[in-house]
């Protein structure tokens, strides 16, 4: 074990997509607390450095994805695997040593994208406002969320022994989580109730176009895109429980259960590896 993580270390050291993929997270987080910077300065509002610590967390799932799918991918193309199970390594340990490097990478990236957040925001947006225990439970939660997407993709990529079919579907798969993430989180942002124009005569409630003379009042009335119930319970809890939704929670910083997500994404990485693990064994290696 130690011997196949060795080796897959040496790997990531030359590896020419972990360090775009570095490059470009890092490249990110400084535009984005430069643009919030200008912000604060163009529409004359104060911001905290917090504002700008987590929005990298939107994109980490697709670059995780495509350092997993590249990484792993060429082992088999290059018939690495193979190689390494004809002499004689167990296919649990083969299959542990590419999550342990999957995890790496994607921890570089986090502690890497946290510290250009961190020197560059604090200077330009002043310091921490977020409570620090609740600071602390948000970056620990997203440290964790990167593992997850390690464990996920690393789980496609190993099971795949397609390059191009593995690309696609960790590619794919991101884009996925992402798009439910995002449309749970914005689902449950929605007010329980809104402000509409209504005319006070008569017609109690009238379009602006026929309205001359006429006098309006705002009335609150219920939300028709409001969840409640159930439903509210559900998409709850499918955005605590994927990465996707955890993200949109830790960058908004409105996570509700924080730590819930924490253990969620405990789960997620075991059952993730076990069930990798099964596969692998069965996979007949050609």
């Amino acid at each position: 074990m130690r011997r196949l993580f060795g080796a897959n270390l040496e790997r990531l050291k030359k590896n020419k997509v972990f360090y775009a993929c570095l490059i470009v997270s890092v490249f990110y987080c400084v535009l984005v607390c430069v643009s919030i910077w200008r912000g604060t300065i163009r529409f004359d509002v104060t911001m905290s450095v917090d504002d700008a610590l987590f929005n990298f967390m939107v994109s980490i799932g697709l670059i995780i994805s495509l350092f997993c799918s590249l990484f792993v991918g060429t082992e088999y193309s290059d018939g690495t695997i193979r190689n390494k199970i004809v002499v004689g390594h167990v296919r649990y340990q083969i299959y542990l040593s590419y999550f342990l490097i999957c995890t790496l990478m994607g921890a570089v990236l986090y502690v890497f994208c946290l510290l250009a957040g961190f020197v560059l925001g604090i200077p330009l947006l002043g310091g921490v406002e977020t409570e620090l225990p609740y600071l602390l439970c948000l970056l620990l939660d997203a440290l964790l969320v990167c593992i997850v997407y390690g464990a996920i993709f690393n789980l496609i990529a190993v099971l795949s022994s397609n390059k191009a079919h593995t690309a696609v579907l960790c590619i794919l798969a991101a884009l996925v989580l992402m798009v439910i993430g995002i449309y749970l989180y914005q689902t449950l942002q929605q007010p329980e109730t809104i402000s509409q124009l209504v005319g006070t005569g008569e017609d109690m409630e009238i379009s602006i176009e026929g309205a001359d003379g006429m006098d309006f009042a705002l009335e609150t009335v219920k939300n028709p895109h409001y969840v409640s119930g159930l439903r509210r319970e559900i998409y709850q809890f499918f955005l605590d429980f994927l990465p996707s939704g955890q993200v949109m929670q830790i960058g908004s910083r409105t996570a509700l259960h924080p730590y819930l997500m924490g253990v969620y994404s405990m789960i997620i990485i075991v059952v993730s590896n076990l069930a990798g693990m099964f596969f692998f064994e069965k996979k007949d290696i050609k």
